[in-house]
């Protein structure tokens, strides 16, 4: 679609997750759709997945997602995390401006977790 296309709501189309994933939250930008499953599997389509709906899998149980301009962030765990582990804060795409939770500059190109400074004394 361009971006002057009208969307028609009379018309919605199905999206089917892979491997038969039942979706529970879903969070969109601009050009990017991304769909947590009730497994914690994150899915995602739109620019950058050609047209495919994708698993990503950098990361794991996934219990929240947010989108930004041109990244993402996630509550959840990396592949080598066990399931006991605290969830973490995981981001990846542009960081110019430490937008991705890295020391700013270049795109974080592979899920990473953000580590997050101790809480300030009362």
């Amino acid at each position: 679609t361009s971006a002057s296309a009208t969307i028609d709501p009379s018309t919605p189309a199905v999206v089917t997750l892979p491997q038969s994933a039942v979706p529970l939250t879903v969070a969109a930008r601009a050009g990017e759709t991304c769909v947590i499953d009730v497994n914690g599997a994150l899915y995602c389509f739109g620019q950058g997945h050609g047209a495919n709906v994708e698993p990503i899998a950098g990361v794991k149980d996934v219990a929240k997602v947010a989108l930004g301009g041109a990244h993402t962030c996630v509550i959840g765990h990396l592949p080598s995390a066990a399931l006991s582990d605290p969830a973490q804060l995981i981001c990846w795409g542009d960081n110019t401006s430490g937008q991705a939770g890295q020391t700013a500059g270049t795109s974080v190109t592979t899920p990473t977790a953000v580590v997050l400074p101790d809480a300030a004394p009362n």
